[in-house]
């Protein structure tokens, strides 16, 4: 499992990213592949009160064969007594440091960046006052200059049916969008960002942006290009989490509860209120897979949860080799593969196939076991592999296209919160 390490410079925003202020680490997302089999990602990111884009490069072929070469010489240097500074230098990661240049989406935003999120090109950023910043990535990029918003693809007919609003989207810099802050006077909290999941097939721009804030327990469901505001939805308990399930339904985390909403209605349609044992523990996480029939859904527990939305009955359980709470989780692939990255700067991958094989350990020995305690032959660590950062994650994604069940690896994205960009293949 090999990764290229690099430092996100941005060209025109504000340097570094801030300490993890969110439940979720959800400020990194791929937005698609710069070309073909050249080995790069764009991506989009939170950095302090900017969404900046750039393009991620992993590891080639030759550079994994340096790393396993450098590798071996190190190992063979320990066993002759040499010094170990004299064999790390011959190691091309992390010693070997690139820079990756990004460029600022938009205007700044009065708070730090929580959320970001994508439809096709469409891209979007919630700071911790609910406001944000929304953009047309272009198809076509050959050099980072080329990262300039496009026009959104406006659709053909219009919802006479929206809520007319005071708070409108405007216009900002490069013909970008922009709405203002749900709690203006609050303190800065948690906010989520989500769209709607569209048709592989569909070539329009996503209609809807849903922004979701903890301190307000509210999330609003605007129309992106005229801005009304087309429906608000109020939390019983704090939001931790949003996601779409399709286009008219959306899913949010209110403390130990998942809750399913009609966005055109603004009413709940099913919630696992009193059927579920985490309610006296907090979701910090989730995603809906490939399937769009099944959620994954992880808290304090460690435990990630695979439900049917169907049926609301549970698919799998797997206990997460995690020092801490989840701050991320994917679902990708046909075959299900599900990731977690921890607060303790792991990242963890599992197939639903192995699942039961993995969380096969019981519930009294779970209580009390963490990663540092556990033998090496446990069951907890049994056909786990770790990927560490050397800092919090502020982002993780998985690239989709790349996890089919035909292959054996996963490429990811991550960004941590000292502004080191990683990219790399996940082997299973």
């Amino acid at each position: 499992m090999y990764a290229s390490r690099s430092v996100l410079l941005p060209a025109n925003a504000a340097g570094g990213c801030g300490p993890g202020g969110g439940n979720v680490a959800s400020r990194l997302c791929v937005v698609d592949e710069v070309s073909a089999g050249d080995g790069k990602v764009l991506v989009a990111a939170g950095v302090r009160e900017t969404l900046v884009a750039a393009v991620a490069s992993f590891p080639t072929k030759r550079e994994v064969k340096e790393i396993a070469e450098g590798k071996e010489e190190q190992r063979e240097a320990k066993e002759d007594d040499k010094s170990t500074h004299e064999a790390s230098s011959k190691l091309a990661v992390p010693e070997t440091l690139a820079d990756t240049i990004s460029l600022q989406v938009g205007a700044s935003l009065r708070s730090e960046v929580m959320s970001v999120a994508k439809c096709g090109r469409v891209v979007a950023a919630a700071d911790g006052l609910g406001s944000g910043v929304l953009a047309r990535l272009p198809n076509v990029i050959d050099d980072i200059s080329d990262l300039v918003p496009e026009p959104m693809s406006r659709r053909t007919g219009g919802d006479e049916a929206a809520e007319p609003s005071a708070k409108r989207m405007r216009v900002d810099i490069g013909g970008c969008l922009k709405w203002d802050p749900i709690m203006p006077h609050a303190m800065p909290g948690w906010s989520g960002v989500a769209f709607p999941r569209l048709a592989a097939d569909q070539a329009q721009d996503p209609e809807l942006v849903a922004v979701t804030h903890s301190f307000a327990q509210e999330t609003q469901i605007v129309d992106v290009f005229t801005g009304a505001r087309r429906g608000r939805i109020s939390h019983a308990q704090t939001p931790t989490g949003v996601a779409f399930a399709d286009s008219n339904t959306l899913l949010t985390l209110e403390w130990g509860t998942v809750s399913l909403w009609d966005v055109r209605t603004s009413k709940p349609v099913k919630s696992t209120a009193g059927s579920m044992a985490q309610e006296r523990q907090p979701w910090l996480a989730l995603d809906v897979g490939q399937d769009p029939n099944v959620l994954a859904i992880a808290g304090e527990s460690r435990a990630v949860v695979l439900l049917d939305l169907r049926s609301w009955r549970t698919l799998a359980t797997w206990r997460a080799p995690i020092k801490y709470e989840p701050v991320a989780l994917r679902l990708v692939g046909a075959d299900n593969r599900c990731f977690i990255a921890g607060r303790d700067h792991e990242l963890v991958g599992c197939r639903l196939a192995d699942m039961s094989k993995k969380s096969a350990v019981t519930t009294q020995s779970a209580k009390t076991q963490t990663p540092q305690s556990v033998p090496a032959g446990s069951l907890l660590y049994q056909n786990h592999r770790t990927f560490r950062s050397e800092d919090t994650w502020a982002g993780i994604d998985i690239c989709s296209g790349a996890s089919d069940s035909e292959s054996s690896s996963s490429r990811f994205v991550g960004l941590t919160t000292s502004g080191i960009l990683y990219a790399g293949n996940y082997g299973f």
